[in-house]
């Protein structure tokens, strides 16, 4: 094990806890920027609405209700280390979403991750390449802490819910395919999805803040998990050991197509890649609670 030491300071970017404003007060329109609305229409249909109906801290939150779609806008940042938060409310008997974006430009925007809460079985879920990739329980009918810590000079996210560890992945996945978004912080999307066709989904925000983190006096850091692939370059036979078990194995091409998936529940695996054309691939390892992406060539 190697020491790190380090010191942290964060600047505070954003932080909204809308008691600044009245009940019932369109968001973007009352705000303005850094929230707008999907499509650029404060005031209308898709902007989100001030209440005084529960709050986490003060008087006030920000209710998201079917068919709205309200945008937080976080500055298109491609450096640096940013932790968004904030605390959400999903009443029982209800479905809540919002998204994360790589970047904000209506139909043309990168989707980074999706979220959403089932206030039915008190199950929230982070989805990534299209996959429902790791749930977390939470109490329904009550505030529960989101915090996302995107490190981008590592490319690198983590989610925690309730202060403790969900996932960690390569922020530059997406959430919807295989495809890499940019390496870029984008905004928050508050839409009022109807996951189950049933009209029933509500969001209570409170508490946003999104800070920049800098570190100095860094040593080397630590405590990771081994994880050796080789040979690399390989031609055949390629062998993944690692110092913790894994879940599954997945090789994406140069374009983001999956072309193979080994499902695994130990902590080394032996693949045969010879039918694979010759080239640059990348190997997604899964753990429970983390994805590990390295370079492969095949020759």
């Amino acid at each position: 094990m190697l020491v790190t030491a380090a010191f942290v300071q964060a600047q505070v970017i954003i932080n909204e806890n809308f008691d600044s404003y009245s009940n019932g007060d369109k968001i973007a329109q009352t705000a303005g920027a850094p929230w707008t609305t999907w499509s650029a229409s404060p005031g209308g249909a898709e902007d989100g609405t001030v209440t005084s109906y529960v709050a986490k801290s003060g008087s006030n939150s920000l209710k998201i209700v079917k068919d709205n779609d309200c945008v937080l806008q976080l500055g298109d940042s491609t450096t640096g280390h940013y932790i968004y938060s904030m605390n959400l409310y999903t009443p029982q008997d209800t479905i809540s979403y919002f998204n994360v974006l790589h970047v904000f430009a209506g139909q043309s925007s990168s989707w980074a991750i999706d979220n959403y809460g089932i206030g039915y079985d008190s199950t929230f879920h982070l989805v990534l390449q299209g996959h429902d990739t790791a749930t977390a329980y939470f109490k329904a009918g009550s505030w529960n802490a989101y915090k996302l810590d995107v490190d981008m000079d590592k490319d690198e996210a983590k989610l925690f819910i309730n202060d403790t560890l969900l996932f960690t992945w390569p922020w530059t996945m997406t959430a919807g395919d295989t495809s890499l978004g940019p390496n870029q912080l984008g905004g928050v999307d508050f839409y009022g999805y109807d996951v189950l066709n049933n009209g029933n989904c509500i969001l209570y925000i409170d508490d946003i803040k999104l800070e920049k983190l800098t570190s100095t006096s860094i040593n080397n850091a630590t405590n990771e998990a081994e994880l050796n692939i080789y040979p690399n370059p390989a031609s055949s036979m390629l062998n993944i050991e690692s110092s913790r078990d894994f879940k599954s194995i997945r090789i994406y091409d140069i374009a983001g197509a999956e072309v193979m998936y080994v499902p695994v529940n130990h902590n080394m695996q032996q693949i045969d890649i010879s039918n694979l054309a010759n080239g640059v691939y990348y190997v997604s390892i899964n753990y429970e609670n983390s994805i590990v992406v390295r370079k492969l060539v095949k020759r």
